[in-house]
């Protein structure tokens, strides 16, 4: 029992990224479809359900005495922001959306709370989320120097055309398709990329010389994952990552410091060959000149006013989870077409939005009572190597919360919500990795 829960999470890690599902509920107003009213049963949840109900089913009396007889704040909180969720739906405009919000943050917290039971290596975990993005990588990398998308079901993936209005593309002498990999948008592609570079820096610089070879490809793919996504939000977060990284490898491993430039002035060379062969994409990019990137960046500041008029009129208690754009519809009395109505792009507004400055309040708590948590136990860590890997995972989970700054999918979608779960739960395995797993 405890190798098939491993091997189901494992499984999950692997399957995670992919947006392979069944549709539950798909919503059509004024004969336009509603992407943010779907609700969808992936494959990645399958395996998700069986780790969840093996972990129980082997450890439910251990389980039992923690919740009754050894009790924390911090699983306390956890389960009321959940049941929070699943009450926002009694004044909800689509309640049956919010229970289904509910459900995904349940299962997203039992996630998290399940990984302490299990024996889990995390490094290999870590390798096999980066095999997996790396297919991500492989299909965004073809799709820009293609410049096409075909559809693949059993993977999810949708097809992608430049010359269809909708397409996420760049103009610049003609429409540019941006790299989608296997998502629904190339920022939350780019995020992947920017989160798995992380990473694979991070296990280049704590691994065994037999391992290089493959991480410096690795990670060399990731970023290309990441220029080819031109999504500012995660390249800049991957910056920042970097330079932290840097900053920690030069204080705890300075030996370590001259692979870590190499790395780094590789990545610089990429970037520059990347920019000369397609200087003017970037540009447009940048500057924001072309007409739909100007129209982009005009669309984000509207939103930044919608949200605020939202949040005023429901301050406390929010719209109900997941009911940000059906709120916007119903406010506006469905004016405009449905494809108009966005999420505001930024997970931290989207979420004072729908649960409001109480479910704000209850993940704040919970937030700062984790960390809380991380820092009493890693005072205990004497190991460098288990130390770095632990500040790799945090780094990395630190790029994913940037990257929210910037966007909403880190909330609002599958891959983001159990992402974050996934990088939340190795970065408490790691710092609890000399502990022993509790057992039946």
């Amino acid at each position: 029992m405890k190798s098939l829960s491993s091997l189901l999470f494992y499984f999950f890690v692997a399957l995670l990224p992919w947006q392979t599902m069944f549709f539950l509920r798909e919503v059509t107003i004024a004969g336009e479809k509603w992407q943010y009213g779907t609700m969808s049963f992936y494959l990645a949840d399958v395996f998700l359900l069986m780790f969840l109900l093996s972990v129980f089913l082997q450890y439910y009396q251990s389980i039992l005495d923690d919740l009754w007889r050894r009790p924390t704040w911090l699983v306390g909180l956890s389960f009321a922001l959940v049941g929070y969720v699943f009450v926002s739906s009694q004044w909800a405009m689509d309640g049956a959306l919010a229970v289904y919000y509910g459900v995904r943050i349940l299962l997203a917290v039992l996630f998290v709370y399940a990984m302490r039971f299990v024996q889990i290596d995390v490094v290999f975990a870590v390798v096999i989320f980066i095999f997996s993005l790396l297919g991500q990588a492989c299909i965004g990398l073809w799709q820009f120097f293609a410049q096409t998308s075909g559809a693949h079901t059993f993977l999810g993936i949708a097809e992608h055309d430049a010359s269809v209005p909708g397409t996420s593309i760049l103009n610049s002498d003609g429409r540019w398709l941006r790299a989608y990999g296997g998502q629904t948008h190339p920022n939350i592609f780019g995020g992947l990329m920017a989160v798995g570079t992380v990473l694979s820096v991070g296990l280049l610089v704590v691994r065994r010389h037999r391992d290089r070879i493959f991480l410096l490809g690795a990670s060399s793919v990731l970023f290309f994952g990441v220029l080819v996504s031109f999504s500012r939000g995660a390249f800049s977060a991957l910056v920042v990552g970097l330079i932290v990284a840097g900053w920690t490898i030069y204080r705890r491993r300075g030996e370590k410091m001259r692979l870590y430039v190499f790395v780094i002035s590789m990545f610089i060379l990429f970037a520059g060959m990347f920019y000369t062969a397609h200087r003017d994409l970037y540009q447009t990019r940048v500057t924001g000149i072309s007409p739909t990137e100007h129209h982009v960046l005009s669309e984000r500041l509207g939103q930044l006013t919608e949200a605020t008029a939202l949040i005023a009129t429901r301050p406390l208690f929010g719209v109900g989870a997941g009911n940000y754009t059906v709120a916007l519809m119903h406010d506006d009395d469905f004016r405009r077409s449905t494809w108009a109505y966005q999420p505001v792009h930024n997970s931290t507004i989207l979420v004072l939005a729908e649960l409001g400055i109480v479910g704000v309040g209850l993940i704040g708590m919970v937030v700062v009572l984790f960390f809380k948590t991380i820092i009493t136990q890693k005072k205990q860590k004497t190991q460098t190597t288990k130390s770095m890997e632990t500040a790799f995972l945090l780094i990395a989970l630190a790029v994913f919360v940037i990257t929210a700054l910037f966007d909403h999918w880190q909330w609002d979608s599958h891959v983001g919500l159990f992402s974050g779960a996934l990088l939340v739960g190795l970065l408490y395995k790691s710092v609890l990795s000399r502990q022993t797993s509790p057992t039946t």
